[in-house]
C-alpha cells in the first residue's frame, strides 16, 4: 500500500514537474503559460511525493518505483536549474509592468490636466 501511494505522488508530481519544465522552454522571449496555480500544485504534489517516499523502506524492491524516483530525482535538478532562470525573466516582467502601470498613469494624469485646462 505504501509502495502504491508513493509511485502515485511520484508520477503526479514528475507529470507536473515535465509541464512546467515544457513551459519554461521559451524563455528567450517569454514563459509560456506558467500560471501561480501551476506552482502551487507543483509544490503541493512535490511535498506529498517527498512525504512518500520518505515513509519508503531504504531497499526497494520494486524497480518500477526505483525507475520512477530517478525520474523524479532527475526533474528536480532539472527544475532547480532552470528556476533561477524563471525566476530573473519574472524579475524582469514585474519590472516592464511597473513601467507600463506608471507610464499609463502619467497619460491618464495628463488627459486629465488637459480637459481641466479646456
Amino acid at each position: 500500500m505504501m509502495a502504491t501511494k508513493a509511485m502515485q505522488s511520484l508520477i503526479s508530481a514528475n507529470a507536473r514537474i515535465r509541464l512546467l519544465l515544457a513551459a519554461t522552454q521559451p524563455l528567450g522571449g517569454s514563459v509560456a503559460t506558467i500560471r501561480p496555480q501551476d506552482i502551487a500544485g507543483l509544490a503541493q504534489d512535490m511535498a506529498c511525493a517527498g512525504q512518500s517516499a520518505s515513509e519508503l523502506p531504504a531497499e526497494i524492491d520494486d524497480s518500477d518505483l526505483r525507475r520512477e524516483m530517478a525520474e523524479y530525482r532527475s526533474n528536480v535538478e532539472r527544475l532547480g536549474r532552470i528556476l533561477p532562470s524563471v525566476h530573473e525573466w519574472l524579475l524582469a516582467e514585474k519590472t516592464r509592468l511597473e513601467i507600463a502601470h506608471r507610464r499609463l498613469a502619467a497619460a491618464a494624469a495628463w488627459v486629465e490636466a488637459r480637459d481641466k485646462t479646456l
